[in-house]
């Protein structure tokens, strides 16, 4: 018993030397496999775009304070474009830690210091990735009236533009785009993927949302609404 017991042990040592190769591709498949499945479930570990939090927006506004009266603390100034939005913008589940949900938005900058110099950033905000947690999100839609306060301030009310929304230097009357078309596609009710990634971004530039004087920092446009037909 005790010599066959050593005959199949040689014989599979043998077996598994003579297969090495085949074993070693074997597991190397596996693991790729697995790496694969990994990273489809986990999309927020796999980061290949630019961040707001890799350039020079980042803070950009800390111990920056917009003083009333003050012009020359209106500097510097940002114009955000949303290039692209994801078709799943309007999601009602964008507080949940550890969410599936794998938004992303292509999004355009214009940092001005001061009215003649300018620089442009491109970059990308993917909710996996790059939302801020444990921040009142409800303040920047639901209950923020940011969206429709008028200025009060003489030097703001002489130089804004109204209505009309550009990139800059000069910033529009409101923080949001507030006409029937971006309402209707922002959902101003709160509470979606959309109100997160304009919290985010806030929040990642350092801007106070509450500081009601403050109009350094606006949205020009969601390019989105020119596919939706209303």
């Amino acid at each position: 018993m005790k010599n066959i017991k050593t005959l199949l042990l040689i014989t599979t040592l043998l077996f598994l030397s003579s297969c090495k190769s085949t074993m070693g591709e074997l597991v190397k498949n596996l693991e790729d496999a697995a790496k694969r499945v990994h990273e489809k479930n986990n999309p927020q570990k796999k980061i290949n775009y630019n961040q707001l939090t890799k350039t020079e927006l980042k803070n950009i506004f800390s111990n920056k304070p917009y003083v009333k009266g003050k012009p020359e603390t209106s500097w510097p100034r940002v114009a955000v474009t949303v290039l692209k939005s994801p078709s799943s913008h309007k999601t009602p589940s964008a507080y949940m830690k550890n969410s599936n949900i794998t938004a992303c938005y292509d999004l355009e900058a214009v940092l001005w210091s001061n009215a003649k110099t300018s620089k442009k950033y491109q970059f990308g905000w993917c909710f996996r990735n790059d939302v801020v947690y444990e921040i009142p999100f409800y303040q920047v839609l639901g209950n923020s009236t940011r969206t429709i306060n008028i200025l009060f301030d003489p030097y703001l009310e002489k130089i804004n533009t109204g209505k009309k929304r550009t990139t800059g230097p000069n910033m529009p009357k409101t923080v949001l785009p507030n006409d029937i078309r971006h309402q209707a596609f922002i959902d101003m009710s709160g509470h979606n993927i959309n109100e997160a990634m304009i919290g985010s971004i806030m929040y990642q530039m350092g801007f106070d949302w509450l500081e009601n004087q403050d109009r350094r920092l606006w949205f020009v446009k969601f390019n989105g609404i020119d596919g939706v037909s209303h």
